[in-house]
């Protein structure tokens, strides 16, 4: 699968808005029609965590579902944030049947200041993003490939409309609650990585079934 990179400018968003945007899980509920259900698995520390999360997709196609460790920093002094995660294996939750476990090889966002002020003040962002996915299933590469060049620039401005609502819906839903930058252990669950892999599977081996509602005679995303 190739990797989609695409970088952007949000003159009118602080670094600091973006990343909690895109952290928030309750927010996530409120502005991804895509999203079916999302939760943490568990946390390792105050900066990884293991998380499901499940999509639909458009008929006829399967709908998809991950199991992702992420990952993030956030700079003391505000000059950058990242949020990465890839595709994990863990007994706890194995693939459902009414989904494609699909895998994220490596996806991510890097968010910096913009503009002269490389700092938590400056009034703007740059966002990087990358993405480098396998859907599974029966959709054709080249389809995959063509959705995926598609989907990269959708969800930027998806993301400047998100973010730009973020603060004033904050204010009003648990505006101190923000538990990727005040990490409180005794509120989550946390598993060692030493607990991790004991429960933790191969991750080709787990993924279960990959058919898809697609037909086709191209060759399946995933096979040999």
């Amino acid at each position: 699968m190739p990797q989609q990179r695409v970088q952007t400018i949000f003159s009118d968003i602080p670094a600091s808005v973006l990343y909690d945007a895109l952290h928030d899980p309750d927010y996530r509920k409120v502005w991804d029609d895509n999203m079916i259900q999302g939760f943490d698995l568990f946390h390792l520390d105050a900066n990884n965590d293991v998380g499901y999360y499940a999509a639909r997709l458009p008929a006829p196609l399967k709908n998809r579902d991950f199991l992702n460790q992420r990952s993030w920093f956030a700079a003391a002094d505000g000059s950058e944030y990242i949020i990465m995660n890839h595709t994990v294996a863990h007994d706890e939750c194995p693939p459902k049947k009414e989904f494609i476990r699909a895998v994220s090889i490596l996806t991510g966002y890097l968010v910096r200041p913009s503009g002269e002020s490389s700092s938590s003040s400056s009034s703007g962002c740059q966002l990087t993003y990358i993405t480098q996915t396998d859907p599974r299933g029966s959709i054709p590469k080249a389809l995959v490939n063509k959705g995926a060049a598609a989907f990269a620039p959708k969800i930027m401005t998806k993301l400047y409309e998100t973010s730009k609502k973020y603060p004033a819906w904050k204010e009003k839903n648990n505006p101190d609650h923000k538990p990727w930058i005040k990490f409180d252990a005794s509120k989550t669950r946390v598993v060692s990585v030493e607990e991790l892999k004991k429960h933790q599977t191969d991750v080709a081996a787990s993924l279960g079934a990959k058919d898809d509602t697609v037909v086709t005679d191209d060759t399946p995303v995933g096979d040999a």
